[in-house]
């Protein structure tokens, strides 16, 4: 019997080989399968865990660009192996598979078409041109809509420019080089030729092959715990990184924008995560996406599946600049897939672990613009704010019930001309996009409550006393932050009573101060303190 089992080994030469295929179209991938399957392979449809070998019809696909980023493991080859291993099969020879695997490795660069731009040296431009050709790519001398990828020596130029007007991949040298050594086209997204040159390619791929584990293998009890500790400490770390990204990030994509200051806290301060539950600063509580959900426990995912955009595949339009920089940087730290075109875009759904496609836009654009891209059908359409709001909530939210996630795009109306509006109980992230909202509605934003304030929106549900207090003797309306959303929501002036907040019961007393120039404040000693530091 044993011998007979080798004799049957020695006939399937792709017994423990597990495929999967990408870019080929149905009938080709089914018919690769039931040879594969003949030479005792097994062909899977899904990029999971155990796979060995990806068939490669096109390298731009989502399951191309996850193995090239994240597993080293698996060897990436053409049909044309398939039917060269079937055919030494076929002649009744022995089959050597790791030689036709070495023969027949799809070269990096298959199917490319690249062009250069900024490189002077001949010799450098030369080898450039001639090592891309030896390794699948065609190479253009000139820029034109055919090319798939500018490779630019620096960030300007005439190819540079039209290049990124007609939404070509452009790259540094690094990316060449970095593609070369990991034998794949990594993600041109870790190369943008503006980014610093010890920041380019860092976290673009895996360079050492993982270890294989027997899922059917378990550790003991304190092998456990200290899986369980390690887990406990990467949380804390991964929860650090999005504060410091959400305190750090995002003033280069306000540019430009209204500069809120504090009211009762910097700006930046998280002292407004201690409200209580019902005081939530933000939508009544942003909702996460309904897309989210832990994956823990699912075969195959990836290092980084908990990751806060895991799943998320993002096209960008309208951003440039740093804006760009900063949107595509936070999306790529926390796990999100670019896509670099609609196409992409659209084969997002074949890719592991998919949950749901994005189109990020400038806050500022309007939602019905016709200059938007055509996206697949339940493309959502979110802003950067979107990614700023997701990252400080560190959740996935929905646009849908996150007024300030969507495209704002206003035209200035009458409605808002005369509207002088001013927040209390606001901090952080809504503070600012809050200030910013109420200038694109076309009315004025002040940072203090003054008595020619129009109306005073606040984030929490009980305003404090002496704003309450002085906005009751001024006549100002006090609204929830409802008041807002509805604005934004509808392009027009919602109506101050159907969103006025009940003002706690106030005792004239308990406040002293200039009733016509300045905030009330609720005691001496808060006059004291007024006078070292100003009245709010």
């Amino acid at each position: 019997m044993a011998q007979n089992a080798d004799v049957l080994n020695g006939q399937l030469p792709l017994k423990g080989v597990i495929l999967c295929c990408t870019a080929l179209p149905q009938d080709v991938r089914t018919g690769l399968g039931e040879a594969a399957a003949q030479m005792g392979a097994i062909h899977k449809l899904d990029l999971t865990a155990d796979v060995t070998h990806l068939i490669v019809g096109a390298i731009t696909t989502p399951k191309y660009k996850y193995v090239a980023k994240e597993r080293p493991d698996i060897k990436v080859l053409p049909p044309a192996w398939l039917d060269a291993v079937r055919e030494a099969w076929m002649e009744g020879s022995d089959v050597d598979v790791d030689a036709l695997e070495r023969t027949h490795r799809l070269p990096p660069f298959s199917g490319l078409q690249i062009c250069l731009t900024g490189f002077e040296d001949i010799e450098q431009r030369n080898w450039i041109s001639q090592t891309a050709a030896d390794h699948g790519a065609t190479y253009h001398g000139d820029l034109t809509k055919a090319v798939t990828h500018l490779i630019a020596a620096a960030p300007q130029g005439q190819k540079y420019t039209h290049a990124k007007r007609w939404g070509l991949s452009v790259v540094s040298l690094k990316w060449f080089e970095h593609s070369m050594e990991r034998g794949m086209a990594v993600d041109e997204a870790f190369y943008d030729p503006t980014m610093p040159i010890d920041e380019q390619g860092v976290g673009a791929f895996k360079r050492h092959i993982r270890p294989r584990t027997s899922l059917g293998k378990h550790g003991r009890d304190g092998e456990s715990q200290g899986t369980d500790a390690v887990r406990k400490k990467l949380r804390r770390t991964a929860s650090t990184r999005l504060e410091s990204q959400s305190q750090d990030m995002w003033m280069d994509m306000s540019a430009g924008n209204v500069k809120a200051a504090p009211t009762e806290h910097d700006q930046w301060s998280h002292q407004g995560d201690n409200l209580p539950v019902n005081d939530s600063i933000a939508i009544t509580k942003p909702r996460p996406s309904a897309g989210q959900h832990s994956p823990a426990g699912q075969s195959g995912l990836p290092s980084d599946a908990n990751a806060l955009f895991s799943g998320c595949h993002v096209l960008t339009h309208g951003l440039e600049g740093k804006r760009l920089k900063s949107v595509r940087h936070v999306l790529l730290q926390n796990g999100a897939t670019i896509a670099e075109s609609t196409a992409m875009l659209e084969d997002a759904s074949c890719a592991p672990f998919f949950k749901q496609r994005y189109l990020v836009v400038p806050h500022t654009t309007r939602s019905s613009s016709n200059g938007l891209p055509d996206v697949p059908p339940g493309t959502v359409i979110v802003t950067e704010w979107w990614v700023e709001r997701c990252v400080h909530y560190k959740q996935l939210l929905d646009p849908i019930d996150d007024a300030l996630s969507q495209p704002l795009g206003y035209e200035q109306t009458p409605d808002f001309a005369d509207l002088l509006v001013s927040t209390t109980g606001f901090t952080g992230v809504d503070l600012r996009q809050i200030a910013e909202a109420v200038k694109l509605m076309g009315a004025v934003y002040q940072e203090k409550i003054l008595p020619s304030t129009t109306v005073l929106v606040s984030g929490v549900d009980t305003v404090r006393k002496e704003k309450a207090f002085y906005a009751h003797k001024h006549k100002i309306p006090v609204v929830s932050a409802h008041w807002m959303w509805e604005c934004l929501k509808t392009k027009k002036r919602a109506s101050f009573a159907k969103f006025s907040l009940p003002l706690p019961a106030i005792n004239p007393k308990d406040f002293v101060g200039d009733p016509s120039t300045s905030s009330p404040l609720p005691s001496d000693a808060a006059s004291k303190d007024s006078e070292r530091r100003g009245t709010r």
